[in-house]
Order: C-alpha cells, then structure tokens, then sequence
C-alpha cells in the first residue's frame, strides 16, 4: 500500500491564546476561518467564556478530520439543558483546549474553548446543545495541549470524559472519532510509544486494517485505542485508501497519563 501524506485538519488550528490569563477570559476571538450565516442567532460566535455554534461548510470539506478522543462520554438529554461536565488528565504544559464537532451529515457545528490544564475541568453549558437538539450520538470532543516532544513543541490530545462530575470511567480504550471529507474504502491504524528523543519506537499496532469494508464521506468512523500499560506520549498514524484510487494519511500525538 502506497500512502501519500496530506495535511490534517489539525486539532490546534484554533491556535491556543496565550498562557497565564483567567479561564474565563482566554477566548479572546472565534476562529475567522469558519463563516457563520448572518441572520441566524445559533450561529458560531463568542458566548461568555466559548465559541460556539453553527457555521457554513466551505464547498471543498477536509479529507480526514479528528473529530473527537475522549476516555468516557455519558449519554444525556439534549432537551433538558443540563450543563455537562468535561474532564481530562493532562501534563502540566499550559492550557487545553476543547473543541466540539458536529458528527451528523450535514450538521455544521462546533464549540471551542480554552482552559488551564491545571484546572482538569469545565462546565459547558447545555443551552445551544438543545437548541440545535444535538444529542450524544451527533458530537464529538477532543481536548490538547502544547507540549513538548522530544526536540518539538507538538499538539498533543489529551484523553477527555464527559458526564456528571462523580462519574469515573472503567472503559479500558480510548475512542477516536475520524471524520472522512471523501469516501474510503479501507482504514489503518498504526501506534507507538515515543521515546525521549521524539521518535516513535516499536509499534504495538502496524498498519492494521479496521475491515469496515466501507466509510461514507461525513459518516464518523469509531476507532478504539486499548489503554497502553506504559504512561507517556504515543504516535498514531491513520492511513485511508480512497474509493476513486489514491490514499493519503494523517498523524497525531495523544498524551496517556499514569
């Protein structure tokens, strides 16, 4: 298989702001590059302490979005306008960012926020959730930080767990959430722990083929990551063959604390 590399739609394109100001006050801007549609008041803007809404999608979408890592995310009611709960374990580099995406076809959300990571939670509050009536099974959320590996400063996602505040995850695996802009005809995972000097050592997972046999564009495609016994940075490699020919392939960093 012959993978050519294309950028991803990184995680950090939202770059995080600043480091040492107040939590609440760390979203000074939205992200310019998303259009929101000017008469309707759900659309993505600043709301007190998070962007968030809904956007237009520019005609030519991504080929491969992370759309969401998280530990743990509990159902809820998307009606009931309860605040929901987000936790994360995460070195202590600087700020984490969250961001939110809209995993329903056609569903152009997203949510952004920018916290300490020495807060290891944040409230986000449910009400445009009910307003747009997006439930569990339409989101997804990621959390990273800047934080260095090896001889480079990288964004590194952070597992996430979203539920009530007592909740404490027994899951045994990470779920990425990739989100393809094209349709595939086959996935491969690959992962390795990162040495010291930055670069990933042996692989525990090389190239293996998730034999979904077919991956609609903007249908999300579920990947579990087993909890790994050794704590540290791991690289992960996503490679896609297209159903037109062609392949390409997307990278990250994901931090797995002790």
């Amino acid at each position: 298989m012959v993978l050519v590399a294309v950028s991803l739609f990184v995680a950090g394109s939202l770059s995080p702001l600043g480091g040492g100001g107040r939590a609440a006050a760390q979203i000074r801007s939205c992200d310019p590059l998303l259009e929101q549609p000017t008469t309707n008041p759900n659309g993505y803007r600043l709301r007190g302490d998070r962007c968030e809404g809904i956007y237009i999608q520019q005609v030519a979408g991504t080929p491969l979005v992370v759309a969401s890592f998280t530990e743990s995310f509990e159902e809820y009611d998307a009606r009931s306008a309860r605040n929901l709960i987000i936790r994360w374990s995460a070195p202590p580099s600087g700020d984490v960012h969250l961001r939110a995406l809209g995993l329903r076809r056609k569903l152009y959300y997203r949510m952004d926020t920018t916290r300490s990571s020495s807060g290891g939670s944040y409230t986000w509050p449910a009400d445009m959730l009910g307003a747009l009536n997006i439930g569990k099974v339409d989101v997804g959320l990621a959390g990273w930080t800047r934080y260095r590996v090896g001889p480079t400063d990288r964004d590194v996602y952070v597992p996430v767990n979203v539920g009530r505040p007592e909740a404490r995850s027994a899951s045994n695996a990470y779920t990425l959430v990739l989100l393809p802009g094209v349709p595939l005809s086959e996935v491969y995972v690959s992962m390795a722990l990162v040495g010291s000097d930055g670069r990933p050592a042996k692989f525990v997972r090389d190239e293996e083929p998730l034999r979904y046999n077919y991956y609609p564009a903007e249908r999300p495609i579920d990947i579990l990551i087993t909890k790994p016994m050794t704590p540290g940075v791991y690289y992960v490699l996503l490679g896609a063959t297209l159903t037109d020919g062609g392949s390409l392939t997307t990278e990250l960093w994901f931090y797995h604390p002790r």
